[in-house]
């Protein structure tokens, strides 16, 4: 059972992270950050 459950969570860690970076993109460029931009 782990030898499907841990690649699965690998891909779903890899997922989240892919939006959370997506996210944090929008955000950036809605409201833009002069200390995000250094």
């Amino acid at each position: 059972m782990l030898n499907w459950t841990i690649p699965s969570l690998c891909i779903i860690v890899a997922n989240l992270a892919l939006i959370f970076r997506i996210i944090r993109q929008k955000l950036r460029l809605n409201r833009p950050i002069r200390w995000c931009q250094q």
